[in-house]
């Protein structure tokens, strides 16, 4: 919530005197510096000091010295930060591991633009993940402080022990990294046996979306609409990981997933369906598959077979489950698949050429 510079908001409790000595005993106890408490006081913003001071980085280098230690030009230097999404106006020593991660990329890419691109999912991943920290703090601690009109030192302890513990988390990072890396080498090795080109994979694409989801989304609550949100995306997450497939990414009601075996991708869809199946389900999915080599590009997938799925997901009727014939025809090769297809003609899609040669999908 923005407020004028130097201004509570307005749901925030007062400082009195008793509150105001705990707070500063408490920040001090912190490390905050003397100086900013008593700056925080002048200004009536001894409310953010916590989390202004945790996370706080000193401004202590030019852009052009720190490029000189990493090893780039400024120019180089100026489009690393922007790539990852920071500000190049002001520069810290703390600054320095990314400047150096940057310059050792382009070392390794050897391609300047290529490793640009590259820096920009990594910016945008991250500051995702941040945004999502926030908003679950927020609606988890911050909220129901609020509400019971906890007092600002409450605020303030809460804030620092969810700074330290992002902080830990964050020190997870490069393990989580290094796992998914192995992970996704070795999947696509076993995905592009089959094809000749370095640029793409073999795989199934999945899309699944919420059947009367635009509708629903204007009678439900925002808090309402966000715990549906919730379920949809927590099934989805659980049982994409259980096939070890990829949740590419949820655009609103719909999510795109990708995984090596078709008859993976045929069990997720289902599971999904299943899911929401019942007399009191306000939503239904539906969903797309299709099998082929998918062109891969910075964390996502593009061609003609990822167009086939999201189509055949637009034209499925609510808990239906249209697959293409490759799909099908590899599917049935999998001896465990317990899987029924069901002729379901051949359809006019947007952007083929010719009709399509479709099966609806159900389990056995």
């Amino acid at each position: 919530m923005e407020t004028p510079e130097g201004t509570a908001p307005i749901w925030w409790p007062p400082v009195d005197a008793e509150t105001q000595r705990d707070l500063v005993a408490f920040l001090e106890a912190r490390g905050v510096r003397t100086d900013d408490i008593a700056e925080a006081i002048r200004d009536d913003s001894l409310w953010e000091v916590t989390t202004e001071t945790l996370l706080a980085t000193r401004d202590d280098l030019t852009l052009e010295e720190l490029a000189a230690r990493a090893g780039l030009t400024a120019d180089q230097l100026r489009r690393v930060l922007r790539a990852v999404g920071l500000d190049t106006d002001s520069c810290s020593s703390e600054d320095e591991i990314i400047a150096v991660a940057g310059a050792e990329m382009i070392k390794v890419f050897r391609d300047e633009e290529a490793t640009l691109r590259l820096l920009r999912v990594y910016g945008s991943s991250t500051r995702r993940f941040a945004e999502a920290a926030v908003a679950a703090y927020i609606a988890t601690v911050e909220k129901p402080l609020v509400d019971a009109d906890a007092t600002v030192l409450a605020h303030a302890k809460a804030q620092a022990v969810s700074i330290e513990g992002a902080g830990r988390l964050a020190q997870s990072f490069p393990r989580l990294f290094t796992r998914h890396l192995r992970d996704v080498i070795v999947r696509g090795r076993a995905a592009r046996l089959h094809t000749m080109d370095y640029t793409t994979a073999r795989l199934a694409v999945g899309f699944v979306d919420l059947v009367g989801f635009s509708s629903l989304a204007q009678d439900l609550t925002p808090a309402g609409l966000s715990d549906l949100l919730d379920e949809f995306e927590d099934r989805a997450y659980d049982t994409i990981a259980e096939y070890r497939g990829q949740l590419v990414k949820h655009i609103g009601d719909e999510i795109m997933f990708v995984v090596l075996e078709p008859a993976a991708a045929c069990d997720i869809a289902l599971s999904l369906v299943e899911a929401f199946r019942g007399p009191e389900t306000t939503v239904t999915p539906r969903g797309g598959l299709a099998t082929g080599d998918l062109l891969t590009r910075e964390g996502d997938y593009y061609g003609v077979e990822v167009n086939l799925a999201a189509r055949l997901a637009d034209i499925a009727v609510p808990q239906e489950i249209l697959v293409s014939a490759d799909t099908k025809r590899l599917a049935e090769k999998d001896d465990d698949a317990a899987l029924v297809f069901e002729p379901a003609g051949r359809r006019a899609l947007k952007g083929f050429a010719v009709p399509v040669e479709v099966f609806s999908l159900s389990p056995a």
